[in-house]
């Protein structure tokens, strides 16, 4: 796409095994790009930005107060964990997501500072995707964000502004099928299905292989993210993503 990889930055979550390895290990193609961790379940983090009223529809609320009510066309998303995930230790202190806060907003702003245009995050909860987004767009509003799934919670009407523009790069553009060639998995031309996110229309793939459907050739996409639709931009080529493999 003609990025000058020099000025491209990771944020990687450094306690799971998805984040470690890229923490650990050179990338390939890109083995000197900057990389910026971050712990696994920022749910307390998220609990307290959405407890004192930042969220996207509260923000619009306090800006324009007497704005008359729109017709809603889609379920609010919030990004509130209602109770402690299993796999992360309980805070202990209320002023723990107050700390965690400062490092975060301290680490955002390295990117600033680093003169960084590109920023791709990868997370294992999508809600932490999305709020770092809200985070990088409060502290370095003019980077290019990209992530490395694909979930139509990106395009919600709730999170526009947050995700306009962000890429997604996976092997599913979650555009309808039907709608263009290239995205027809054997579905007719007059027929129209809609997956929600790339762990989705993965798992129907693997299911539809073990009942002996025919197999579809791999593929990387990369989408963009804007005006509440999922834009196909490019298919990657199979030699493109062998080359990429070999790097």
């Amino acid at each position: 796409m003609g990025w000058d990889l020099r000025r491209a930055a990771l944020l990687i979550e450094y306690d799971t095994v998805y984040g470690g390895e890229l923490l650990d290990n050179p990338i390939p193609g890109v083995p000197s790009i900057l990389k910026l961790s971050f712990p696994s379940g920022l749910f307390a983090l998220r609990n307290a930005w959405e407890a004192a009223g930042f969220t996207p529809p509260a923000q619009d609320l306090a800006a324009n107060p007497k704005a008359l009510p729109r017709s809603k066309t889609t379920l609010d998303v919030s990004l509130k964990d209602q109770g402690t995930p299993i796999d992360v230790v309980p805070e202990q202190s209320p002023l723990t997501p107050r700390i965690g806060d400062m490092a975060a907003a301290n680490l955002l702003r390295e990117i600033s500072r680093s003169r960084i245009s590109y920023v791709g995050i990868l997370a294992t909860d999508i809600k932490d995707e999305m709020f770092l987004a809200e985070q990088l767009r409060r502290w370095a509003p003019g980077v290019i964000l990209f992530v490395f799934d694909n979930n139509l919670l990106y395009i919600h009407p709730q999170y526009n502004t947050t995700m306009f523009g962000t890429l997604a790069i996976s092997s599913f553009p979650l555009a309808p099928e039907g709608a263009l060639p290239a995205l027809s998995l054997a579905t007719p031309a007059n027929y129209r299905r809609q997956f929600a996110s790339a762990l989705q229309e993965g798992t129907f793939l693997a299911v539809a292989r073990l009942l002996g459907k025919p197999k579809t050739a791999p593929a990387v996409w990369i989408a963009a993210c804007g005006n509440f639709a999922m834009s196909p931009l490019a298919r990657l080529p199979p030699e493109v993503i062998r080359w990429m493999g070999a790097r």
